[in-house]
């Protein structure tokens, strides 16, 4: 019986060690799953916000470039307003160089009107005293 006790005893003792083992595999294996959910949400948070980050640089480019073509049309059309002013202040130019000819050409035309009346009358005074001395004769 000695024999027969000891061999369950060791059968036991060996279950025992089994039962510890596989407890302490179970434990292990449940740590090693936490471990490898924690990498993964940390691979997933990681990937997360790097694309959070690639999504906002691509947005900070969109809008960069949205403002660059703003600027450049807001320029387009102040250099057009400019061009404009210019050519409306030429303008402006011509036609007050045209009227100071035109009234420069009135006071001449004037002037000549006033001489050519002058002469005519002057011819007149002439021609009357040539009659009046014609009559005197």
């Amino acid at each position: 019986m000695c024999r027969h006790q000891r061999g369950q005893k060791q059968e036991e003792e060996l279950k025992a060690e089994q039962e510890i083992l596989a407890k302490g595999n179970v434990e292990a294996e449940a740590v090693m799953r936490k471990k490898e959910m924690a990498t993964r949400k940390q691979a997933e948070a990681a990937a997360k916000t790097a694309e959070q980050t690639r999504l906002n640089q691509n947005a900070a480019k969109k809008n960069e470039e949205q403002q660059n073509k703003e600027d450049e049309e807001k320029a387009a059309a102040a250099e057009a307003e400019k061009k404009r002013a210019e050519v409306a202040a030429q303008t402006k130019r011509k036609e007050q160089v045209k009227v100071a000819a035109a009234a420069v050409a009135a006071e001449a035309q004037k002037q000549k009107v006033e001489l050519l009346a002058k002469k005519n009358s002057e011819q007149k005074s002439a021609a009357a005293a040539a009659a009046a001395a014609a009559a005197d004769a």
